[in-house]
């Protein structure tokens, strides 16, 4: 999952397109530039995050123990300086309300600056910009102070310094993941069952691990998930439900495209793919073959469509537009869905650029996670994860995470800050 890493302003510059004709998965993945992991190493994921205004960006790995702890453990120091829990919703509404009204004077300062300078205007956002420094600090605080209160409303008593220590770099899959022993445990009986089994050619896993991050982002910050192949395997957001993460615009052009594809490549209407929703399978081990059987479909007929325009391929499109003419509300010509393909590998290109989607490739689809890695990531016999491919408790299919919201020890999580209200958030079944 990729939570509350992607809330924020949209930005205002000009995304920089993905191209559709980069490398197939295989070659060197696209990774974030050396300027990128600087800031990050230098101001941390948060302070990044909101430089590209709220945008994702891939989440940095905190390896050692006294980095680890002074991540997630409010230090004695710190606790003179801890908000309250009642003061949070307070922060956020004053945040809320400093930067409404920091955007008309901010435009005044701009527009006096060709002239003579506003310098009432000018102090009065300086005055904005120190407060908005001294609330997110604060805010932040809350968050490391509300994992304590996390692991005691699910009955570990240990305090975070305990749970935190056993938080550890280990080594799977041939690259390093930062997690809690409780998840390293169930991690070592997914490489168990994948040991005799063939390896797929590009490896079991081609990027880097997405795990431990900041408190405040689900069961990541307590090193009980993981992401695998984070790039490309991306959260596809529903945009009919809660609005979060990212605008609907961009999670409705994503769904747009899919469905697409859907009718032209596997002649289905949207109602019959319906992306969104979970295969109604009981047993879990089938239902998590049968989304990932629905996923793939899906990612290979968008694979396909974005190629329908190839002119080696007209023939073949020719025959699909004539095979879903009667489904086909608008029914569209040849021509008008090599118009439509066009707009939608466009516009997919570019909501997939790194400081939106960071999605590599969207022209090879949005699936390339081995199904026999999946099935021993959730196996109840073994692992036993969720996979949030398939438990749409989450707000769409987050095709690259996995956690243990069903068999581990925290079913909820405290969050005084998100939404402006404090409160249990209920993490779901698996």
């Amino acid at each position: 999952m990729r939570p509350a890493r992607r809330e924020g302003p949209i930005l205002r510059s000009r995304p920089r397109p993905v191209r559709l004709d980069r490398q197939p998965p295989g070659s060197a993945r696209q990774s974030p530039s050396d300027d990128m992991l600087g800031l990050q190493r230098t101001a941390g994921n948060r302070a990044v995050s909101d430089l590209l205004g709220g945008r994702p960006v891939v989440q940095r790995h905190e390896g050692s123990e006294p980095e680890i702890a002074a991540a997630h453990v409010v230090s004695s120091a710190e606790e003179t300086d801890l908000p309250a829990v009642a003061d949070a919703p307070a922060l956020v509404t004053e945040q809320d309300e400093l930067l409404t009204e920091r955007k008309p004077l901010a435009a005044r300062v701009k527009a006096a600056a060709r002239n003579a300078p506003d310098v009432a205007a000018a102090d009065r956002v300086k005055q904005i910009d120190d407060r908005l420094v001294e609330i997110k600090q604060q805010l932040a605080l809350r968050l490391k102070g509300d994992e304590a209160v996390t692991l005691e409303h699910n009955g570990y008593t240990g305090g975070t310094a305990a749970w935190f220590a056993d938080v550890k770099t280990i080594t799977f899959l041939g690259r390093p993941a930062t997690v809690h022993k409780l998840l390293a445990e169930r991690l070592a009986k997914v490489e168990k069952a994948l040991k005799d089994l063939p390896v797929p050619p590009d490896g079991w896993v081609s990027e880097t691990h997405s795990t431990l991050r900041k408190p405040g982002q689900s069961l990541h910050s307590f090193g009980l998930a993981i992401d695998l192949n984070p790039l490309t395997n991306p959260f596809l957001v529903q945009p009919t439900g809660q609005p979060i993460y990212e605008p609907t615009a961009w999670s409705g052009s994503i769904r747009d495209a899919i469905e697409h594809a859907a009718l032209l490549v596997l002649a289905r209407r949207a109602d019959d793919e319906a992306f969104f929703t979970r295969p109604d399978v009981k047993d879990k081990d089938a239902r998590v073959e049968a989304s990932y059987d629905k996923i793939a479909e899906a990612s290979d007929a968008l694979k396909s469509y974005f190629t329908l325009t190839d002119a080696d391929r007209r023939a073949e499109l020719d025959t699909l537009v004539h095979a879903v003419k009667d489904k086909d509300p608008k029914h569209r010509s040849a021509e008008d869905w090599i118009k439509l393909i066009k707009a939608d590998r466009q516009t997919v290109g570019s909501l997939a650029a790194p400081d939106r989607k960071n999605w590599s490739h969207p022209e090879h689809g949005f699936l390339n996670l081995d199904k026999r890695l999946v099935k021993a990531m959730t196996d109840s016999a073994g692992a036993g994860l969720t996979w949030l491919g398939d438990d749409t408790v989450s707000p769409g299919r987050d095709i690259m995470h996995f956690d243990m919201r069903g068999v581990g020890p925290i079913t909820k999580i405290w969050n005084s800050v998100k939404g402006g209200r404090g409160g249990d958030t209920y993490l779901g079944g698996g």
